[in-house]
């Protein structure tokens, strides 16, 4: 069986805490991590300060097998986020004269000072690159470090996918008519009948197709198949919409 890994998530951006700009990237994250078997475990969003970048980085490498950092890579100056990794691991920040290289090739005349900040990394660190750019996910110890831009950002966390390969999750849905509330007594007995499965409940309002939408997983194929036959075998046929199996 492969391994259970664990990830975080920290968005930097203080576009993101002032509603100027909606974040898309965790979501993202969330759900490519999920088709690899990792536990995204916290999302946190934070502003660029690079003392909190810093200290959040830290504390979140020691929980998690992997980080996952969005924002904050550019050229501007508040573009803090590879000092604020550097921060956490008490790294220098040096010119990194392979990715200076590439930038050279890429941008030829119009590289500018300015521009070549971007090469300024902490040390040592590992180039991720993803194919027809220039610009490489960059690693520190377990931290992964993404630009903010979604399509940057989505086209980057691809180029990790092998590297990142836990236990699949399996997941059953049911769509029924019954509400919550005749519902929960049989999902704590699915719970107490079934340990190892998680059941998330989730209810919806004014929709035609169903009142509720119960989902049942686990890494284990097999108890997530008992689980759910079992509940059904609970529930009011009469109402039931429908039920999907992965």
């Amino acid at each position: 069986m492969a391994q259970v890994l664990s990830a975080s998530c920290v968005v930097v951006g203080n576009e993101i805490l002032s509603g100027k700009t909606r974040d898309s990237n965790a979501h993202h994250l969330a759900r490519f991590l999920r088709t690899r078997g990792v536990d995204l475990q916290r999302i946190q969003v934070i502003p660029d300060v690079v003392e909190l970048i810093g200290s959040v980085v830290a504390e979140e490498s020691a929980r998690s097998s992997v980080v996952f950092t969005s924002g904050g890579v550019g050229p501007t100056h508040d573009d803090v986020t590879y000092k604020g990794v550097a921060r956490a691991f008490d790294l220098p920040v040096r010119r990194h004269h392979a990715l200076a290289a590439r930038m050279e090739d890429f941008y030829g005349p119009r590289l500018t000072a300015v521009r070549l900040r971007m090469a300024d990394l902490p040390h040592p660190c590992e180039l991720v690159h993803t194919d027809g750019m220039w610009v490489p996910v960059v690693l520190v110890r377990n931290v992964y470090v993404l630009p903010g831009i979604p399509s940057l950002f989505q086209s980057m966390l691809e180029s990790l996918a092998p590297r990142l390969q836990g236990t699949p999750i399996r997941l059953q849905s049911i769509y029924t008519q019954q509400g919550e509330s005749e519902l929960a007594e049989h999902l704590e007995a699915t719970l107490a009948a079934h340990a190892g499965v998680e059941i998330g409940s989730y209810p919806r309002m004014n929709d035609p197709d169903h009142r509720v939408r119960v989902t049942l997983e686990s890494r284990d194929a097999d108890l997530v198949t008992r689980a759910t036959d079992w509940l059904l075998a609970r529930l009011d046929p009469a109402k039931l919409v429908r039920v999907e199996r992965d």
